[in-house]
């Protein structure tokens, strides 16, 4: 090997490493260089940061000075303020400057805290504006402390105060107040003149569609379609209703449900009568204190008269020759009975018995004897039904036959159901419980149970019942496992 010239390649490349500047092949692979003070202490970082950025940051630097005072302009329902971006001592903003809080108080002299902090400038000029609202109108003070970027705060600024203004009218152009700009319920009656006059109508709801109105016709309401209603007219004090009308007290006066053809009238004329007419006018009933008359398109009337000795309801035909009348008599004993009567004199009574309707209640009192209380009997060729109750559809039915129909349900006193729900102790082990507090019409009384399930003869493997009475029974399930079962029964009294 040549050894001499080897030694004058390395001597030749370390020359040239000596003579290049400082640092230049140096490298900083994701790393920093710390800057310590004389006490040790952290002041900066050079190269990549925690963040993930490069730079210079400063560490712990003292606090900043005290900012210049701040130009504070009062605004409608607020503060505008502005700070130039200079400290009160002249010096520059130290490098770890990060921008200076606004403190805003309602107390002269008072020291910045959290509570009265609002925000940050953290730039001077145009930039350095901050604008605080909404505030009440009273005078408010405003300071001003730097913030560096480890969080630390100086001193605060002089004191400015400034006090917010309230709207005035200068400051309102017409149109510039709508609808939505005036918050639902803010305009109140004491804000409004004891006499309200309008330009044209008040309107209550959707102007094309259902809502009050008020104008100087008087007051109108209209429903959803735009149609009207109900009116109140201001020339002649009258009024107009298409639906009903719901009240306590009218007093006086006509009322009426037409001027002409079928109407109903309450005291015409000052009658203290109610008349009711026909298409051709004619009166065709009435109700008067003295009794209530009807009369039908044919001619037939009736009449319903309390003035009499005794009341009376009275039918006529269309010639008014012939009348067939129903009345009350006494007795010696001074009971009353009820008398039929017609125009030739044949008559039925009811003596001793009663029939009494009250409301919607037929009440057949019989007397004390072996006799039915209520007896029908056919005759052999009658195919009908022996008894019937009609409301919209038959509800109780018993025809010739003695078949019996209801398409509800029916109660009786010597049957009854129910439902008893059973946690077995254990897995195949019958388990008991009770049903009681009945009270079964009968002497002999059977019960059924059945589980409610869909798995019967494998899971539930039985249901049974035992001591049966009139007033209760025991109820027995036995099934593979343990989980609860509902069991439906029914007793039924013989």
């Amino acid at each position: 090997m040549d050894i001499g010239r080897k030694l004058a390649e390395l001597e030749a490349r370390l020359n040239r490493v000596e003579g290049s500047p400082r640092l230049s092949h140096a490298a900083l692979d994701n790393a920093n260089i710390v800057i310590k003070d004389d006490a040790g202490q952290v002041r900066g970082r050079i190269g990549m940061q925690d963040d993930g950025t490069i730079g210079l940051i400063a560490v712990d630097g003292p606090a900043p000075g005290a900012p210049n005072t701040p130009v504070v302009t009062s605004t409608i329902g607020g503060l505008r303020i502005v700070w130039d971006g200079t400290l009160a001592s002249g010096l520059a903003l130290p490098a770890d400057f990060a921008h200076v809080a606004v403190h805003v108080s309602t107390t002269a002299d008072f020291t910045p805290s959290a509570g009265t902090y609002v925000g940050t400038i953290t730039k001077a000029g145009d930039g350095g504006m901050l604008p605080v609202l909404p505030l009440p109108y009273v005078p408010h003070y405003v300071r001003l402390t730097a913030v560096n970027t480890s969080g630390v705060a100086g001193d605060p600024s002089q004191e400015t105060t400034a006090t917010p203004i309230k709207v005035d009218g200068p400051d309102l152009q017409a149109g510039s107040v709508t609808a939505t700009t005036i918050e639902a319920g803010a305009v109140t009656a004491e804000k409004l003149e004891a006499v309200l006059q309008l330009v044209t109508r008040l309107v209550a709801g959707d102007p094309a569609g259902a809502r009050v109105e008020l104008n100087e016709d008087g007051l109108r309401v209209y429903n959803s379609l735009g149609g009207l209603v109900i009116q109140f007219n201001s020339a002649d004090g009258s009024a107009a209703f298409t639906g009903a009308i719901t009240g306590s007290t009218v007093t006086g006066g006509l009322i009426q449900t037409a001027t002409s053809g079928e109407r109903i009238a309450i005291n015409e004329s000052g009658n203290n009568r109610i008349l009711v007419y026909d298409s051709a006018n004619k009166a065709v009933a009435s109700l008067t204190p003295g009794g209530i008359g009807l009369a039908g398109p044919t001619g037939n009337a009736m009449s319903i008269s309390p003035a009499t000795t005794y009341p009376s309801i009275r039918w006529l035909n269309a010639a008014q020759d012939k009348t067939a009348r129903i009345q009350v008599l006494t007795s010696a004993a001074g009971d009353l009975n009820l008398q039929l009567q017609n125009s030739i004199g044949h008559s039925l009574y009811l003596l001793e018995n009663r029939i009494y309707v009250g409301g919607t209640t037929l009440q057949v009192l019989p007397a004390a004897s072996a006799s039915s209380g209520f007896y029908l009997e056919a005759e052999t060729g009658h195919t009908g039904h022996l008894f019937r109750l009609v409301r919209d559809g038959d509800k109780f039915t018993v025809d010739k036959d003695g078949n019996t129909t209801t398409p509800g349900s029916l109660t009786a006193g010597n049957i009854t159901t129910g439902r008893i729900s059973i946690t077995p102790s254990a897995a195949n082990a019958p388990t008991s419980a009770s049903v009681s507090g009945l009270n079964i019409k009968g002497s002999t009384i059977r019960v059924v149970a059945t589980p409610s399930t869909s798995v019967p003869g494998t899971s539930v493997l039985g249901v049974g019942v035992t001591n049966v009475t009139t007033t209760g029974f025991t109820v027995w399930l036995t099934r593979t496992n343990t989980a609860s079962t509902g069991i439906d029964w029914i007793a039924i009294g013989s």
